[in-house]
């Protein structure tokens, strides 16, 4: 074999992977592998405890196997911070339907047949949306998963809702980013080690004198507080810059706190 053919050969094996990595997968693939993923993550897990740690607050979440082999999350209340409950909820349930065990059934996963590579947080991903009318009536307007394209875990979902209005006035849709980052195992569970959470347009449209009318009460109201705990501090820190920017970020981290073990008693039996 003539020693240039031979590199050529040599070239096309160690590029072979590349390219094989490189074909965007189908729906029902991308589907497939994202929930032996999501499977291997739990794997011998029946139930486990999560803490979500936002500044000084802390959420607790709890996520049971039922005999099916569907995973039932159930979410604690978030103190002082109950906007976190929405985004919590979206999250946890997302991922307890990517790790129950149906088979090749995507009921539980559901994606549009479009699926298109990209870049998120740093990795190459392939990008799906979510059909809107799987999700119920949580008025979400439109959902894309984003799913790293070598381990298909999830490291980002984008979801629109319509946004808040004052007085009716009509407005640009609420735009919010949750980021998956760090996976890690922790008690032989694998979850990402913290969100990062973005939001555009979480308040309303307000013209300069409504938005300084409504900074004044907020300003009234905190000094009308006798006693304010660090999570009062900290969610009045974050009201009121979203009400002057109209932007939300938290940065989040996720602990695994127990695994097998019964449900945490301040949180609610799920529904059957």
């Amino acid at each position: 074999m003539p020693k240039s053919f031979r590199g050529f050969a040599l070239a096309l094996l160690l590029l072979a992977p590349v390219a094989a990595r490189a074909q965007t997968p189908d729906a029902t693939t991308l589907v497939r592998r994202v929930r032996d993923r999501a499977a291997e993550n739990v794997a011998g897990v029946r139930s486990y405890t999560l803490a979500y740690v936002a500044g000084p607050t802390r959420t607790l979440a709890h996520l049971e196997r039922t005999p099916k082999g569907e995973w039932i999350p159930v979410l604690g209340a978030s103190g002082e911070m109950p906007m976190l409950a929405p985004l919590i909820r979206g999250t946890l349930e997302v991922l307890a339907g990517a790790s129950a065990s149906a088979g090749d059934s995507d009921e539980l996963l559901p994606m549009q047949a479009d699926v298109r590579a990209d870049t998120a947080a740093g990795r190459r991903v392939y990008k799906v949306s979510i059909p809107t009318e799987q999700l119920g009536e949580s008025g979400v307007l439109s959902m894309v998963a984003m799913v790293d394209a070598e381990s298909y875990d999830f490291v980002r979902l984008v979801t629109s809702a319509p946004r808040p209005q004052f007085n009716g006035a009509e407005s640009e849709p609420m735009v919010l980013w949750v980021d998956m980052l760090d996976y890690q195992a922790q008690r032989g569970v694998r979850i990402p080690g913290r969100y990062v959470v973005r939001g555009w347009n979480v308040t309303p449209s307000l013209t300069d004198e409504q938005r300084a009318s409504i900074l004044r009460e907020m300003d009234a109201a905190v000094a009308g507080q006798t006693a304010i705990t660090p999570e009062q501090q900290w969610m009045n820190e974050l009201g009121r810059k979203m009400v002057e920017t109209g932007l939300l970020e938290i940065a989040m981290g996720l602990e695994v706190v127990a695994v097998n073990q019964p449900r945490p008693p301040a949180l609610k039996t799920p529904a059957p």
